[in-house]
């Protein structure tokens, strides 16, 4: 895999985990606030074209931070997923958690 497919894979999984974070993003002000994805490993399966990023997955943008066991991100369908030990932090202070 090309170094700058990666990096447009791992682009555009962001814009949705934080789209996903937020709702509807087109709503959104904080929309454009760079994010920092952080996890043991980041995968693309070419064939399904879908980013996973597994083992202590954070994003954090601005005060929000999703934290979760794993996230992928599924290009043809746009869809975003979050699974395992799910918490949600919202800079109200806030916590969510889901499985």
């Amino acid at each position: 895999m090309h170094p700058s497919f990666t990096s447009f894979c791992l682009i555009a999984f962001l814009s949705a985990s934080l789209g996903a974070l937020h709702g509807a993003a087109a709503q959104d002000p904080n929309r454009d606030i760079p994010a920092l994805l952080s996890a043991d490993s980041v995968t693309y399966d070419e064939n399904l074209e879908i980013v996973t990023a597994s083992g202590n997955v954070e994003i954090a943008q601005g005060e929000r931070v999703l934290l979760a066991d794993s996230i992928s991100y599924n290009l043809k369908t746009d869809v975003v997923t979050a699974s395992g030990n799910i918490t949600l932090l919202e800079p109200t202070g806030e916590v969510l958690f889901a499985e």
